[in-house]
């Protein structure tokens, strides 16, 4: 499956009024699906996976497929590290200034990646083009901007609506998404919470990196019980 999966995100400046996050649409998504073209899902479910909403990615998909389920929940706990990535930077800049997030990143040895350029998603939505095959039960909803950086989100209809194609392959979405779930957004919001508690930045990067430490430690012991057996 060639798949859009929230691959368009851009680094911009939150200062800019032009580039605030979207707000959602006023029209569930459950209801854009059923129009005559799928690109308001698509662009809906797009920014659904941006701005950190779970529920509406999940609601992109046939979720009375074992496939189906398993790549609605992989899509939402991305969505949902997205939005523990946002809230743990957004915390480290509102407390400390934008050098904050870079100690951040550096206590917990991860990247947290620069602010979301909204402006830039809504245009390389809003110019997406969509390519029907000829059943006219499946097309292909190709993203906005330059050729060389084209993304392609694949859907079918049935039941009156268009769904997100599920990944074919699901062996490791389990897996993927317990790991995603407990080592990235657990411990962002964790994070989060160490940031918005301390009373300075350096007391902030102590705390990140015990968290960090405790991780390792965790990590170190279920691979040597894994070892073992």
């Amino acid at each position: 499956m060639v798949c859009f999966a929230y691959s368009l995100i851009f680094l911009g400046c939150a200062d800019d009024p032009a580039r605030a996050a979207p707000a959602p649409p006023a029209t569930p998504l459950e209801q854009l699906a059923k129009e005559r073209s799928p690109k308001a899902m698509v662009r809906a479910w797009g920014l659904a996976g941006l701005r950190g909403d779970p529920d509406t990615v999940k609601a992109a998909y046939d979720l009375t497929t074992p496939n189906g389920r398993a790549t609605a929940e992989a899509m939402a706990t991305m969505a949902r590290a997205n939005r523990a990535t946002e809230k743990l930077a957004g915390a480290a800049r509102r407390k400390y200034g934008e050098e904050a997030v870079g100690v951040v990143e550096k206590a917990l040895n991860a990247k947290l990646g620069g602010q979301t350029d909204w402006k830039a998603v809504q245009a390389a939505l809003d110019t997406a083009k969509v390519y029907f095959a000829e059943d006219g039960a499946t097309a292909v909803v190709r993203m906005g901007g330059e050729k060389q950086e084209w993304t392609y989100t694949e859907v079918e209809r049935k039941d009156g609506r268009w769904f997100i194609t599920p990944m074919k392959d699901t062996s490791g979405a389990e897996r993927t998404t317990a790991l995603t779930e407990v080592f990235m957004v657990a411990v962002f919001e964790k994070a989060a919470k160490l940031v918005e508690q301390s009373n300075s930045l350096d007391e902030a990067r102590k705390s990140l990196e015990e968290l960090r430490k405790a991780l390792d430690a965790a990590g170190s012991e279920k691979k040597t019980e894994g070892d073992k057996k």
